[in-house]
C-alpha cells in the first residue's frame, strides 16, 4: 500500500470515528442502550491502527494516565458489580480516548467544520421527519419520551437533542474562532430555532444562557463589553416574564407551555415541584455535591449512589421526586460523587489543559462547567471534542510536524 492510499484510509477512517462521536446516542438498531460504545470503539481503533505515527498532546496523555489510575484506585476501594465496573470504565475511558483521537485527526487534517455541519443537518432532518412520523427514529436510538414532548431526533429524549444542538453549535464556533462563516451562522441560528420549536426542551432553552455568554465572551472578550450582553439577557428575561401567558398559549400542550403557565402563577419552587424532569435533573446536581461534602470529599465508588442519596433525598421532606437509583444524571456530579477529591482534581486539570491565561477563556470554561453539571452523561463524546478544540484554538501555533511517534510526546 503506497503512502497516498494510507493517508486516504486514515482520513476516511477518522471521519467514520468522528461520525460516531457526533451521534453518541444512536444505536442504529443494534441495541437498546442510551449511551453507545461506538465513539469509544472507533476512536480506540483509530489510535491502535495509526498509533505509531500520531500527533500527541502531553496533557492528554496525562489525562489518559489519570483516567486509568483514578478508575483503578476507586474500583479497588469499593465493592462494585462487574456491570458497574464495565459501565464506569467505558464512561471514564471515553474521555481521554476521544481527546487523543480528535487532537491527532484535527491537527493532521484541520478541523472538519463542513463535515460537522453536515452531521448537524442530519440531526435536524431526522428531527423534522420525526415531527411528522413520531415512530420514525425508533430504529436509530432507544426512545425515552412521551407524545406531548418535543422530538428526539437521534437522541433518546428531547433534552438530549437540545444538548447535542448546543454542543454542536459551540464546537463550530470554537473551530472558527467565534467568527462563524455565513453557512455556520445560519446553522447555529437554525439550531437555536430547533431547540425551541422541535425539541421544545425547557432545559435546552435554559442552556442557551451559558451558551450565549460563552459565545459573547469568546467573540468579544470579557471586559466592559460584557455589559451589553448582560443587559440583553435581562431585557429578554423581563420580556419573556411579561409574556408568560402568551408563551403558554403558543406552546399549549407541551412541557414548555406548562412550565410557562405555572411560572406565571407560582414560585420557582412550585415549578420545580410541578415538573418531574426539572426536579430530577436538579436533584442530580444537588445530591452528588451534598454527598461529596458530607463524605469529606472521599470517593463513594461506582455502586454507592443509591445508598448515599436516599438519606439526603429524604431530608428534603418530599421535595425531590426520584427515590434514588444507581445512575447519576450529571457529568460533573458523576466525577464528584464517584471519585471524590480525585474527580475534583481531574476536572480542574481538564480545564487547565484548555486555559490560555485569558479571562475570556476562563468564562468559556466556567460556562462549560455550568452545562456539564446538568444532565449530560459521562460518555457524551462531544464534550472531549469541545475540550480538544478549545486546546487547539487557545494557544499560539507551534511548528507542525507531519507525523510524531506516539512515544515522543510534546506539549501542543
Amino acid at each position: 500500500m503506497n503512502k497516498t492510499n494510507s493517508k486516504e484510509i486514515r482520513y476516511h477512517f477518522g471521519l467514520l470515528a468522528l461520525f460516531f462521536c457526533l451521534t453518541p446516542w444512536a444505536s442504529w438498531g443494534t441495541n437498546a442502550l442510551d449511551s453507545q460504545p461506538f465513539p469509544l470503539l472507533f476512536s480506540m481503533a483509530y489510535i491502535l491502527i495509526f498509533g505509531r505515527c500520531m500527533i500527541v498532546s502531553r496533557a492528554y496523555m496525562s489525562v489518559a494516565f489519570m483516567s486509568v489510575t483514578f478508575l483503578c484506585v476507586t474500583a479497588a476501594q469499593m465493592n462494585a458489580s462487574a456491570y458497574q465496573l464495565v459501565r464506569a470504565s467505558v464512561n471514564y475511558i471515553t474521555i481521554p480516548v476521544v481527546l487523543i483521537f480528535y487532537y491527532d485527526f484535527a491537527k493532521r487534517y484541520s478541523i472538519p467544520v463542513v463535515f460537522i455541519r453536515r452531521i448537524n443537518y442530519l440531526w435536524i432532518a431526522v428531527g423534522v421527519l420525526e415531527s411528522y412520523s413520531p415512530d420514525f427514529t425508533s430504529w436509530a436510538s432507544a426512545l425515552r419520551t412521551t407524545p406531548e414532548r418535543g422530538v428526539t431526533s437521534l437522541a433518546p429524549e428531547p433534552t438530549f437533542f437540545a444538548v447535542y444542538l448546543i454542543f454542536s453549535s459551540w464546537l463550530i464556533l470554537i473551530s472558527e474562532n467565534y467568527k462563524p462563516t455565513r453557512n455556520s451562522h445560519f446553522l447555529i441560528i437554525t439550531n437555536i430555532f430547533c431547540i425551541v420549536v422541535l425539541a421544545k426542551s425547557s432545559m435546552g432553552i435554559m442552556f442557551l444562557i451559558p451558551f450565549g455568554l460563552a459565545w459573547y465572551s469568546g467573540r468579544y472578550g470579557f471586559s466592559y463589553n460584557i455589559l451589553p450582553f448582560a443587559l440583553g439577557v435581562v431585557l429578554i428575561g423581563l420580556t419573556a416574564h411579561s409574556q408568560l401567558e402568551l408563551i403558554s398559549q403558543l406552546f399549549d400542550g407541551t412541557r414548555v407551555g406548562t412550565i410557562a403557565g405555572n411560572l406565571d402563577q407560582a414560585s420557582i419552587n412550585a415549578i420545580i415541584l410541578s415538573d418531574a424532569s426539572i426536579n430530577v435533573r436538579l436533584e442530580h446536581v444537588v445530591v452528588p455535591i451534598q454527598a461529596l461534602v458530607e463524605n469529606s470529599f472521599l470517593p463513594h465508588g461506582f455502586s454507592g449512589y443509591e445508598a448515599a442519596s436516599i438519606p439526603i433525598i429524604n431530608s428534603y421532606n418530599g421535595f425531590w421526586y426520584s427515590p434514588g437509583g444507581d445512575n447519576i444524571m450529571s457529568w460533573t456530579g458523576s466525577f464528584l460523587f464517584e471519585m471524590g477529591f480525585l474527580g475534583v482534581f481531574y476536572i480542574a486539570y481538564l480545564g487547565y489543559s484548555c486555559w490560555n491565561g485569558r479571562i475570556n477563556r476562563l468564562v468559556e470554561l466556567l460556562m462549560l462547567l455550568v452545562l456539564l453539571i446538568t444532565a449530560i452523561p459521562l460518555a457524551f463524546s462531544l464534550v472531549p471534542l469541545v475540550l480538544a478544540t478549545l486546546r487547539m484554538k487557545g494557544f499560539k501555533s507551534h511548528r507542525r510536524a507531519d507525523s510524531l511517534p506516539l512515544t515522543t510526546i510534546k506539549r501542543r
